[in-house]
């Protein structure tokens, strides 16, 4: 009996199989796209020639008032070349995914958090099956006294009201690095081992002292484009080939200030006008080894202007922070650039990239290639009010590959063309080939101000995408 040697459906790869006496090699894998209706995609978990993880998100209107809780759920979701996708992982209707990550094994970790912040691991098999579950808590936590205010010692950290945005995973081998931002708007790093069967807390790291970050949050808008209100309580991490793990933060003057005072530091916000009365913010890029030694800690953006962090990645000897910033000091929004920042850590050095998108542009994911190229994506196209955070206009993708030097300037890659308002905030790279996805369609802040409820966008993948120049 012969069986057809043909897949149905959108496939991530095409793999020929078998048919009859000779076997034939697994070929290339060749271009294929996906729409998400009603969820889109905000990471890539894993991705090679036969299969693709990724996590979806149901859009949610941004928390008008403290203690409102509407992030949007989200779900692990897997296609392989022999069908999908399907839900790898989605956690109880109580508890959100933060992250998630894949390890070398093919097991993967998640991190949830719970309507009080509270923080738990998942240890998952390749079918899904979870495997391992552990609170994130810390007894010695009261002990560290620069990271958490108030009277009663705590026993674990939280990441109660909009820090629930900041909580990141990063993998090392089949460990993780954790970063969040706190209740008390430290920012912290934890190491987590895996084996026999159960998770185990390593060193934990003090980013950022707990230290008020007052940010305007307002009443009005319907949904929080780019994530641009929470962004001063994120945090992004990725860790190298070494085991050292690399944590971007947004500072202002004050939360540099609080940074110098608990490490005993002479961090400095970036200036060349010393004239100037405006306050910038730039971005901090701190170094954790794996015994919880911060042994770098470097201030990268762009000077007299403010900066602002939205991914980061590990290359082979760089590490890479990117984002927008303002081209003119003080609070003009009339036109945000894409920022990218190449750091070469040995040297204690970065160099920076300022790209003029079409109208307003943001840096939303990032990757080093295998040539140790950064490649960036983003959307350009949108506007904003300029003395505001309200985002309007129909976004586009945009893809750039830089080679991290000054003195080159970035090459623009074949981007999708999308519906409505759309993003690129998902990217991967793996030889010559991208992988894509975001979303198409979506709302800006005020899209849905007459019926939150009805606020929606739809998901895009684009997988194994040749990075052709445009």
């Amino acid at each position: 009996m012969k069986l057809a040697c043909v897949f149905a459906g959108a496939a991530l790869a095409v793999m020929v199989v078998a048919c009859g006496p000779s076997a034939v090699g697994p070929t290339p894998p060749l271009q294929s796209e996906r729409s998400v209706a009603g969820r889109g995609v905000v990471a890539w978990v894993r991705v090679d020639a036969s299969e693709a993880w990724w996590i979806e998100e149901s859009l949610a209107a941004i928390p008008w008032r403290a203690g409102d809780r509407e992030v949007g759920p989200r779900k692990l979701v897997r296609e392989t070349a022999l069908g999908g996708p399907t839900t790898l992982f989605e956690p109880s209707a109580d508890e959100r995914l933060a992250s998630a990550i894949a390890h070398p094994s093919g097991e993967w970790t998640a991190v949830l958090v719970d309507p009080r912040g509270a923080l738990t691991l998942v240890r998952g098999a390749r079918d899904g099956a979870v495997l391992a579950r552990a609170p994130v808590d810390d007894p010695t936590l009261a002990d560290e006294r620069r990271a958490w205010n108030g009277d009663e010692p705590p026993t674990r950290p939280l990441c109660a009201g909009r820090a629930e945005e900041s909580v990141r995973l990063a993998a090392d081998g089949e460990d993780l690095a954790l970063s969040l931002t706190t209740q008390w708007s430290s920012s912290l790093l934890y190491r987590y081992r895996f084996a026999g069967g159960r998770f185990s807390r390593g060193a934990r790291a003090v980013i950022a002292p707990a230290t008020p970050l007052p940010v305007f949050i307002p009443d009005t808008a319907s949904y929080d484009v780019f994530d641009a209100v929470t962004h001063p309580w994120s945090t992004h991490v990725c860790v190298d080939r070494t085991g050292r793990a690399y944590v971007a933060i947004w500072v202002d003057r004050g939360r540099l200030a609080a940074i110098n005072a608990a490490g005993g530091t002479q961090l400095a916000l970036l200036r060349r006008d010393p004239n100037l009365v405006e306050r910038p913010s730039d971005i901090l890029l701190s170094r954790v080894d794996r015994d919880g030694l911060r042994s770098m800690a470097l201030v990268v953006g762009t000077h007299d202007v403010d900066d602002e962090p939205y991914a980061i990645a590990c290359g082979r000897e760089r590490v890479a922070v990117v984002g927008r910033h303002r081209r003119e000091p003080g609070r003009d929004n009339t036109e945000l650039h894409a920022f990218a920042a190449v750091v070469r850590p040995e040297e204690g050095a970065f160099d920076a990239l300022s790209f003029d998108g079409d109208a307003l542009a943001i840096a939303q994911s990032a990757a080093f290639d295998e040539r140790d190229r950064l490649v960036i994506g983003g959307s350009e196209g949108w506007v904003q009010n300029p003395v505001g955070v309200s985002v309007g206009g129909a976004g586009r993708p945009f893809v750039l590959r830089w080679s991290g030097r000054a003195e080159t300037p970035p090459e623009r890659l074949v981007a999708p063309r999308l519906r409505g308002h759309a993003e690129l905030r998902a990217l991967a790279v793996r030889g010559d080939a991208l992988w894509l996805g975001g979303i198409e369609d979506g709302p800006t802040t005020h899209s849905f101000d007459a019926n939150r409820e009805a606020l929606r966008g739809d998901g895009w993948l684009r997988f194994a995408v040749p990075a052709s120049i445009e």
